[in-house]
């Protein structure tokens, strides 16, 4: 009887060691025999499929609803204009037609305007007309001083009027890098 009663004390005064032991080989146990099934599992490897990127664009001036839109990428100016809803009424039409590439892909954190009739549109050059334009107007020409100014006028005295924008080039001091540079900017 004295030997069970001190084996009691004995375990009595080590229940929190004991406790500590059968918690921790518990643990380990079950630790165990999880690493065992994860081992003896297949290893299934997935490979995301890359999601579309989102693009931000803004339209304003005389569409429907101007605002920003969100878009998948590829999408186009075309795509934009049909989701503002289209031109007002008053859009510069032929300003549209002229400048805006419908089949051009949007870019994120573009901004794209489009003019009411009448109105200027900032930073638009403005197209000079070769049989009407004077000196003052054809040197805003980038590489246009008032002597090749001076040349383009003579020029068109002589021959009765540019017939085409590429005649340009038949005026002494206009070559073909001249003619690249600013033939987008001339009309007859």
């Amino acid at each position: 009887m004295i030997n069970q009663q001190k084996s009691e004390e004995f375990f009595f005064r080590r229940r929190a060691h004991l406790a500590l032991f059968f918690g921790l080989t518990a643990i380990l146990a079950g630790s165990w025999q999880m690493w065992r099934q994860m081992a003896a599992a297949p290893v299934e490897i997935t490979i995301p499929t890359p999601s579309p990127q989102e693009i931000i664009v803004d339209i304003g001036g005389a569409v429907i609803r101007p605002g920003s839109y969100r878009f998948n990428r590829p999408a186009r100016v075309k795509d934009l204009l049909i989701i503002s809803g289209g031109l007002q009424a008053n859009a510069d039409r032929r300003w549209v037609d002229r400048y805006l590439n419908l089949s051009q892909y949007l870019r994120d954190g573009s901004k794209i305007y489009i003019p009411r009739q009448g109105e200027t549109v900032s930073g638009e050059k403005e197209e000079i007309s070769l049989n009407q334009a004077t000196v003052g107007e054809l040197i805003k020409l980038p590489g246009i001083g008032p002597q090749l100014a001076a040349a383009i006028i003579r020029y068109r005295q002589r021959h009765h009027g540019f017939k085409t924008v590429a005649e340009l080039q038949a005026v002494p001091g206009i070559g073909g890098k001249m003619f690249l540079k600013i033939n987008h900017r001339l009309r007859l």
